[in-house]
């Protein structure tokens, strides 16, 4: 009897999203047509060398529809066997940027035919389950659904790396990023701008106002300083850190806060001590233990009232 392992296959990474907008009540969705499969599904691709699975989500559903959307949290991924690999693709809720009104009658929102799509429909959830081509897509409208369609509202970041403190001679307060903190500063810029991030508030040392440089440079957007939330005030005063929290959420578009090791890990199991679920997490982890890896980032969804509804977890690239 041969016990030997069947060799694992390899993996194809991609990733794509589902672009949804509202008509009056009516809750639309993006589907494409693929020629080259005559199937109907959402936009999706393959990963380019080097790119994360957001970055190419965002970027396939720009090249396939047009349609310049906002990220929303993440959906369920899928796999299946493509040739002779697993193809695995990561989708996220992606909110169609209507800033200039509502769309004409019959307008797709910018879409024109390309090398990938020939169509674009936009369809009520209940027509988009019986035009997809597979089960797995019709899956994921029932994902996207399963909680309300809120927006990412606050984005909470860990400081990128600073060396080790205790090989810092001077006040740790001046501690800066080493060479690896600037370039997860880099990265976490370009992470924060697929959000469209609203303001930049800073709590805590140098190392955190340099994490967030390059995302201010990048945006055309101020830095804030917020003591409540740094180390310090937050362990000082936690009502008072939470309130600020609190306004933020209530607020339209996303904030960004920056800050220390404990402050990030405590602040998301507060925020999701209801229960909201947590993505891009072990489901070993403890829902009261939430990771805040340097240079990592928790998207945090919530309705007009601030009510959380989840958090997804973003690590570091490096």
């Amino acid at each position: 009897m041969d016990t030997s392992a069947e060799p694992a296959r390899p993996e194809i990474a991609a990733a794509g999203g589902i672009p949804w907008r509202y008509e009056g009540d009516q809750l639309l969705l993006a589907v494409v047509h693929r020629p080259r499969y005559d199937d109907w599904s959402f936009p999706k691709g393959k990963l380019e060398v080097g790119e994360t699975p957001l970055l190419a989500a965002v970027r396939e559903v720009g090249e396939e529809t047009g349609l310049t959307v906002r990220v929303g949290r993440r959906l369920s991924s899928q796999t299946y066997r493509s040739g002779e690999a697993d193809k695995v693709v990561d989708y996220w809720s992606m909110a169609v940027d209507q800033a200039g009104g509502d769309f004409a009658a019959g307008d797709s929102g910018g879409f024109a035919v390309n090398g990938e799509v020939d169509a674009l429909d936009w369809l009520s959830p209940e027509d988009a389950v019986r035009r997809l081509s597979y089960d797995d897509d019709a899956g994921l409208v029932v994902d996207l659904q399963s909680r309300p369609l809120c927006p990412v509202r606050l984005l909470l970041v860990r400081h990128a790396k600073a060396g080790v403190s205790e090989s810092w001679e001077g006040h740790d307060e001046d501690r800066p990023l080493d060479a690896e903190g600037r370039l997860e500063a880099a990265d976490v810029a370009a992470l924060l701008g697929l959000f469209t991030p609203r303001q930049l508030f800073v709590g805590g040392p140098l190392r955190c106002w340099q994490t967030l440089g390059p995302t201010a440079e990048a945006m055309a957007l101020p830095l804030q300083a917020l003591p409540a939330l740094s180390a310090e005030g937050y362990f000082a005063a936690p009502q008072a850190a939470r309130d600020a929290v609190r306004a933020l959420l209530r607020t339209e578009g996303a904030d960004v806060v920056v800050s220390q090791g404990g402050v990030i890990a405590e602040l998301v199991a507060w925020l999701c001590r209801d229960d909201a679920p947590l993505t891009g997490v072990s489901p070993r982890r403890r829902q009261e233990l939430p990771p805040e890896r340097k240079g990592s980032v928790w998207a945090v969804s919530a309705d007009d009232d601030g009510t959380v509804v989840g958090a997804d977890y973003y690590p570091p690239q490096r």
